[in-house]
Order: structure tokens, then sequence, then C-alpha cells
């Protein structure tokens, strides 16, 4: 595992294949994640390609390959008074065989998810809680049905307010999927401090 908590780092064309529980951790601001091969031989337990950690600010991860690994990008926060990620760019990648899901966000502001591609890539492929103004554009969702892989169950899901979710595909073969996208809120009644929905877009091609 490479664990990176500080300065700028372009991390690019870098090949991982391991059984360990999490290919790159790292926190700070304006890194390049790009082009790199992510695999897991030992597919079971919660095991992240990329682990962000509490607090990031202007991250690129792009054009990166993530293959069997239980969850492809994961943004981490410890205390959700303090903890929150901003303006991540998340483009290109390709997520294959995930276990559980391609991208996990909590406590996220103002990022872009596009041009993706999920194949069987877990139960929820992209999924944001507790979030606001994010931009789902363009991304490819396909559930192919392949025995021994965990079915799609939703492909887009999102708690939070200002969401964009437009131009995607979503495709389910054989699968138990319940929603295509599922957006909801946590109940409060103070629209000024919970996530209600509001001022979210979804419009498909």
């Amino acid at each position: 595992m490479t664990r990176i908590l500080s300065v700028t780092i372009d991390i690019e064309d870098w090949y991982h294949v391991s059984a360990s529980n999490v290919g790159i951790s790292i926190g700070g601001n304006n890194h390049s994640i790009k082009n790199n091969y992510f695999e897991r031989t030992n597919v079971g337990g919660i095991a992240y390609a990329i682990r962000l950690e509490n607090q990031t600010n202007k991250l690129s991860i792009i054009g990166n390959t993530f293959k069997t690994c239980d969850y492809g990008i994961v943004f981490l926060v410890t205390d959700p008074n303090t903890d929150c990620h901003k303006y991540a760019t998340i483009s290109e990648n390709k997520f294959i065989d995930s276990n559980y899901g391609g991208i996990f966000g909590s406590y996220m502001e103002s990022c872009v998810v596009s041009g993706n591609t999920f194949y069987d890539a877990g139960d929820e492929p992209i999924l944001f809680t507790d979030s606001n103004r994010i931009s789902i554009l363009d991304n490819i969702i396909k559930d192919t049905g392949v025995s021994n892989h965990v079915l799609l169950d939703e492909g887009i899901t999102v708690r939070g307010n200002g969401f964009e979710i437009i131009g995607n595909l979503i495709e389910a073969v054989d699968s138990s999927a319940i929603a295509a996208i599922s957006v909801y809120g946590d109940g409060a009644a103070d629209p000024n401090t919970s996530y209600n929905g509001e001022n979210t877009i979804i419009k498909n091609k």
C-alpha cells in the first residue's frame, strides 16, 4: 500500500496487482491519479483501490482501470463536522467486476463524475451520501448478468442537494435491480441543514 498525506503528487502509469486491502491511501490537495491499473487478487472483505483520507481538495482521478476491487474509489470522512471533499474530478475510469461498488463518497461538494464505465461493478456502482452539487454525467453502467458476480441493485444512488444526473446509460440484464437512479433525503424539516434532494436535475439520453 502507498499512503500519502501531504504535498502535491502525480501518480501516473502504475500497475497495482495485489491482495492487499488498499492500493493508494492519499489525502491533501491538487493530486493527480491518472492512467493506473488496479487489480485485487484476493476479493472479499473491505478493500479499496484508492482511499481518500478525510479532507481533499481539487483531486483528479482520470483514466484508471479498477478490476476485481471491492470498491474502486472511496472518500472517507472521520468527522462530518469538519471533514469534506471538494472539487474532485473523476473521469474516464473503468470499473470491472467490483464486489460492492465503483465510487463511494460522503460529505462531498462541487465534484464531477463523468465518462466512466462500470461493468458488473457491484450492487451500487455510484453512491454519494450527504453531499452537495455533484455532477454525474455521461457514465455507462452495465450489469451483464454473469454468474457469480454481484448483481446491480441501484445504478446511481444519491442523497443530498443540487445533483446533476444527466446523460447516463444504465443497463441491467438478468439483474435484481431495484432502480436505475435513486435520489433520497434524510427526512429533516430544515432544508438549510439537511439533504432533501433540492435542485436536483435528472436527464438521461
